[in-house]
């Protein structure tokens, strides 16, 4: 699970207009009459498919003008599934937008990642091929990334792919990283199926965890 301090800290992670702030900025500002507030609040993925990997850079600040002067850059990553990608050579002279920017980037890719310009982060995407557990990324080095705010330095984002997974083992899973919690809900609808089987994990806790 990821740990946030405050609504805020969820709002630049997940986007101001994300179920998940809308949730933090009731959660963190407490019920009334409390005498403390909360100093943490846990996201934790729940993959109802196996998902890709995913580096998703900080906000940027590049211009199009300045993706026309990169005739020759380079990215790189220590990680993408499993081996190093090193990008030589790109040219994003022709790109008229972020978003052919972006196109210009996925074409040097070949395949191995499809990169796009997310306008809710005003943020370039990196996006893994595969899924799965074993869809694995990493930041990015070299004179686009930098450009781009791919870098870990400037505050990229990465995550890792995951398997589907089952309400039982999301749960087990959160537990063994921490425990530091109590209730417990999810952003989205779940199936009776499912609802159900959050609702069973939560029994057998004998009372530790509330759902």
């Amino acid at each position: 699970p990821l740990s946030f301090p405050s609504s805020l800290a969820v709002a630049n992670y997940f986007g101001a207009n994300s179920d998940e702030a809308k949730m933090a900025a009731v959660y963190f500002a407490g019920y009334d009459g409390c005498t403390q507030l909360p100093s943490a609040m846990l996201f934790s993925r729940y993959p109802t498919a196996a998902i890709p990997a995913f580096l998703r850079g900080a906000k940027n600040t590049a211009t199009v003008a300045e993706c026309n002067a990169i005739t020759a850059g380079t990215l790189s990553l220590a990680d993408l599934d499993g081996a190093p990608v090193a990008l030589t050579g790109i040219d994003l002279s022709t790109a008229t937008s972020l978003a052919q920017v972006a196109t210009l980037l996925t074409a040097a890719f070949t395949g191995g990642a499809t990169v796009t310009y997310n306008t809710t982060f005003q943020a370039f995407v990196i996006t893994s091929a595969t899924s799965g557990a074993t869809s694995t990324i990493s930041a990015a080095t070299g004179t686009v990334a930098t450009l781009l705010n791919l870098t870990a330095a400037a505050g990229a984002i990465t995550s890792q792919g995951a398997d589907q997974t089952t309400p039982a083992a999301a749960m087990n899973a959160i537990v063994q990283s921490t425990q530091n919690w109590v209730s417990f809900t999810t952003t989205f609808e779940p199936d009776l199926a499912d609802a159900e089987a959050f609702a069973t994990w939560t029994d057998q806790t004998d009372g530790r965890y509330l759902y």
